[in-house]
């Protein structure tokens, strides 16, 4: 079997949903789109450290219509070159559509048992090498930067790391998604829907409270904190736990919970997801030993996206303070107008560039445009 052909083909299929969708915004800020971009070849290492005979060439993550989209053939490409079934690429990025489904090929996967035992490897520890990646992510993002080109190296690497991390506590249960559906082929990855995160958990005591008080709802509806003593008590521990997250927290232009209460407060109003319970069944039983690893698993990736937020929320305070000191010297109009910069514009900004007011209107202009467009499915 031939190694992959380094060349980028006709066909590549990129998708938005299949990764980013829910944890960037519809469109997400220059800078971020821009830092995803840039680290679409570092995240397709891990997989060449598997397999250096995979190419070099065609990208991982390109920027199209002003969003970071996913090259889904090229996955696809790697499953199928191992001869591993598409369907766990598909159950790992949550992408439905994954065209041609072909499934495991023995003759493959004999020619490629070392790269599938480093990349089984790779999955087998993901949660003891999440653990121990999130020191050193620790490490490497919370220290203070002196230049922008600083922050953002830093912010590459950690975003590197993160993103492989993930993807490989993804493919654990995804591999448990593809023993229970041979199992049981109804079983489709709804039931992961009804596994709630711990921040949802803690959050549903905070919204149970709120339901039994309604003089503390009325407060919060108009959007305000009350000053309820058991109210205040509660706040503040969700505050202390959760102030460095944020909706669509993957993308640093996006505010924290502790930089805008008000959109905690959205959180915690909104209703409660339904806790459907399984029937008690015979098939459920067998598949009880599944469920418990999956929600153990699940447990270790949120607690490792929650870890990472500390780490995505320090580099994003660091940006916002250089970010002061480029307005005090013209270089940038507002603090949050950074977001509006690539990578390589706010790497210049540490070299003494200036942008122009009318730098500053076409941008403005082309974000706008680019919020009118639909994203790649």
């Amino acid at each position: 079997m031939c190694p992959l052909k380094n060349v980028m083909p006709r066909h590549d299929r990129f998708g938005w949903r299949s990764y980013f969708h829910d944890s960037l915004p519809a469109v997400p800020s220059w800078f971020m789109s821009s830092l995803i971009e840039s680290c679409g070849a570092g995240v397709f290492e891990h997989f060449r450290d598997c397999d250096p005979r995979l190419p070099v060439t065609r990208p991982m993550i390109k920027v199209v219509s002003g969003r970071p989209i996913v090259n889904l053939s090229l996955l696809n490409e790697v499953m199928r070159t191992w001869g591993l079934p598409i369907r766990l690429r598909a159950d790992t990025v949550a992408d439905d559509k994954v065209g041609q489904a072909f499934g495991a090929n023995s003759g493959r996967l004999i020619r490629h048992l070392v790269p599938i035992f480093r990349f089984g490897r790779a999955q087998w520890f993901a949660t003891h090498d999440a653990r121990r990646a999130t020191s050193t992510l620790l490490q490497t993002g919370c220290r203070p930067f002196e230049s922008f080109g600083a922050a953002v190296a830093a912010m590459q690497l950690v975003y590197v790391e993160k993103t492989w991390r993930m993807f490989n506590l993804t493919g654990c249960i995804s591999l448990l998604q593809s023993l229970r559906r041979a199992i049981t082929p109804e079983a489709n990855g709804t039931h992961l829907r009804m596994l709630n995160t711990f921040m949802e958990n803690d959050f549903d005591s905070v919204r149970a409270f709120i339901r039994s008080h309604p003089s503390v709802q009325r407060i919060l509806e108009v959007g305000e904190i009350p000053q309820e003593l058991e109210f205040q008590d509660l706040w503040i521990v969700i505050m202390d736990r959760y102030g460095h997250r944020a909706v669509y927290e993957d993308d640093l232009a996006q505010p924290r919970y502790a930089e805008t209460p008000k959109a905690l407060i959205a959180a915690l109003m909104t209703p409660p997801r339904d806790r459907l319970r399984p029937r008690r069944t015979l098939l459920n039983r067998v598949l009880f030993p599944i469920e418990v690893q999956t929600r153990r698993l699940l447990a270790e990736r949120e607690w490792f996206q929650h870890r990472t937020m500390v780490v995505f929320t320090h580099i994003r305070n660091e940006l916002l303070r250089l970010a002061d000191h480029a307005v005090l010297r013209g270089q940038l109009p507002t603090r949050e107008a950074l977001w509006n910069l690539d990578i390589d514009e706010l790497r210049r900004l540490d070299q003494g560039w200036q942008p122009d007011e009318a730098f500053w209107k076409a941008r403005a202009a082309e974000i706008d445009r680019l919020a009118q467009q639909q994203p790649s499915q």
